[in-house]
């Protein structure tokens, strides 16, 4: 898959085309929880409309580089070109760098729209419960507007 040549593959889960695109930063034991539950929350008013990645494709515990963003973000245009989203919601840093570029650094929570693609920038899960609860609730609010 890439230079790093890892052995876990983070596999994408949910439908292509989809309406919704989640990126969250890595798949890891520790958000793994948190992330079923955002999913959970926001599946029934997504009708499973929705498709689920990562920006680091593998299962990688280190420090994210760079390099590694690098290795994975062309991986990640052709998963959105292919998916083909209205909304993509992006949990944490490495998901923002690795979509929209290192030059957006400083985003807050909310709806950005940039080229072809409207983002929402969420809190990462590493943020806590509370903070991914209160991201979840701005996605809703902006999902039953883009559904009514």
């Amino acid at each position: 898959m890439c230079s790093l040549q890892r052995e876990h593959i983070c596999l994408p889960k949910g439908k292509k085309p989809a309406n919704v695109m989640f990126v969250f930063d890595r798949e890891s034991e520790d958000n793994a929880q948190l992330e079923s539950i955002v999913i959970r929350q926001l599946n029934y008013e997504l009708k499973y409309d929705w498709y689920k990645t990562y920006a680091i494709k593998c299962r990688y515990e280190g420090k994210i580089t760079s390099d590694i963003l690098n290795n994975c973000r062309k991986w990640l245009k052709f998963e959105i070109k292919a998916v083909k989203p209205y909304l993509i919601v992006l949990f944490g840093k490495a998901s923002i760098y690795a979509v929209l570029g290192t030059k957006y650094k400083r985003l807050r929570v909310g709806v950005m729209y940039n080229g072809n693609h409207r983002y929402f920038i969420a809190d990462s899960l590493s943020a806590g419960e509370e903070s991914a609860m209160n991201s979840v609730q701005k996605i809703l609010s902006f999902i039953r507007e883009f559904y009514q």
